[in-house]
């Protein structure tokens, strides 16, 4: 019995002491790691347009990076797929229907002739998104590097370059894949100029998208 105490005081002394001599628990490291652990997505996933949404915000009147008055709103999602390997984009396509264009903010009430269809009228025209010859935008995606999502953007017609940094991309409580992310284009690249001079020189050149898709993996 001594000895086995003595072994058993050795290896104690060779750990960390605790003052009542008491086990210590698991430790919140390995408990981490444990609960960070991520699946790796594999092949085709088609996107839930259902679950799926881009978030638009545009301001005017910004000065120093804070903007004065703006619009925010979602556009649904038309269609969509990527392919993945090891859980990163590889390339993809995801197709924006621009007649769903909502605003949510409250800017744009019912009342004194001011409404949100007239908003929606106005993004509608030739001076912005000329949605009736363009009903919908084209996002190709071309790949993915340390976060970074990269791809060409189409809006009416015209075809940009975007990088859409900080992508988070994880598994749903559905087991879904959940991608998510935000970037921002410049509406003078797309050909979205407002034909009155003095509004054009107090919109901000910069809208931001966001978006929140989630995609299940495809059936053969």
């Amino acid at each position: 019995m001594k000895s086995i105490k003595h072994l058993f005081t050795i290896a104690a002394a060779a750990a960390v002491l605790t003052s009542c001599g008491e086990q210590t628990p698991a430790t919140e490291d390995t408990a981490t790691k444990e609960e960070t652990k991520t699946t790796t997505f594999d092949g085709q996933f088609m996107v839930d347009t259902e679950s799926s949404v881009v978030n638009w915000e545009g301001n005017m009147l910004e000065v120093g990076g804070v903007s004065l008055y703006g619009h925010h709103g979602r556009v649904n999602v038309a269609k969509g797929e990527v392919m993945l390997a090891n859980g990163t984009i590889t390339s993809g396509t995801v197709v924006i229907d621009m007649t769903t264009i909502k605003p949510q903010d409250d800017n744009y009430e019912d009342k004194e002739g001011k409404t949100a269809d007239d908003l929606v009228g106005h993004l509608s025209s030739d001076d912005f998104f000329n949605i009736g010859e363009h009903p919908t935008a084209r996002l190709v995606i071309t790949g993915m590097r340390d976060g970074i999502l990269m791809g060409d953007m189409t809006i009416r017609g015209n075809t940009n370059p975007v990088k859409i940094e900080s992508v988070e991309i994880k598994e749903d409580e559905n087991g879904m894949m959940h991608a998510s992310g935000t970037f921002d284009i410049d509406r003078q690249e797309y050909g979205a100029r407002f034909s009155m001079p003095v509004q054009e020189k107090v919109l901000s050149d910069k809208i931001t998208l966001s978006f929140d898709v989630k995609a299940k993996k495809a059936t053969a």
